[in-house]
């Protein structure tokens, strides 16, 4: 999911470049990306959730976008704060945090140049007040086997020589950006 909120701010960002080329204006564009995980919302103390939601996320992202500097929100889990009000699913805590997050997404500021994502699996238990302030919405189904089988080429490494114990299957590992396998990370436990 975090993968296809990467692509919409780097896809955004070359539709602004190609059409300022059109119109010969030769400046850079500079999209944002804010990932945010849905229960980090949750704060200890009642009000700091909304104003994490005021002023940490909505707040410098109305102050950076620009027309050259679209900003996206890429929200991962909203269902874990932005849950229906009064269903008794949750505690009442989240009701103000569903209540501030309308507020910035339809206040006196406008969001331009900011685009917001919300990433779930349960969209049955978004709050609707939620779920009314976005103008699209579509799913995206599980891969078929071809389809994963061409995702794993892209993101894994057959480990060569390495067979699974138990299911008796090629092992495959990580790649990293620069599509080589990824170091070990080696922890070495001293007691002093």
């Amino acid at each position: 999911k975090t993968m296809l909120g990467e692509a919409i701010a780097h896809r955004v960002g070359v539709l602004i470049q190609e059409r300022l080329k059109k119109e010969g204006i030769d400046k850079k564009v500079d999209p944002r990306f804010y990932y945010v995980q849905g229960a980090s919302l949750f704060r200890k103390f009642v009000g700091q959730g909304e104003e994490l939601i005021r002023d940490e996320i909505f707040g410098p992202a109305r102050e950076y976008a620009s027309p050259t500097s679209p900003v996206v929100i890429f929200v991962d889990e909203p269902e874990s704060t932005l849950r229906r009000r009064g269903s008794g699913i949750s505690t009442d805590a989240s009701d103000s945090l569903v209540n501030q997050w309308n507020t910035e997404m339809d206040g006196v500021e406008k969001l331009n140049y900011v685009i917001v994502v919300l990433a779930t699996n349960r969209d049955d238990i978004l709050d609707s007040a939620v779920k009314s302030r976005f103008k699209v919405e579509f799913n995206i189904p599980n891969p078929d086997s071809e389809t994963a089988k061409e995702i794993f080429r892209l993101y894994l490494k057959l480990s060569w020589h390495q067979v699974h114990t138990k299911y008796n299957v090629d092992v495959y590992t990580p790649l990293e950006k620069n599509a080589k396998p990824p170091k070990p990370i080696i922890t070495i436990w001293r007691n002093r």
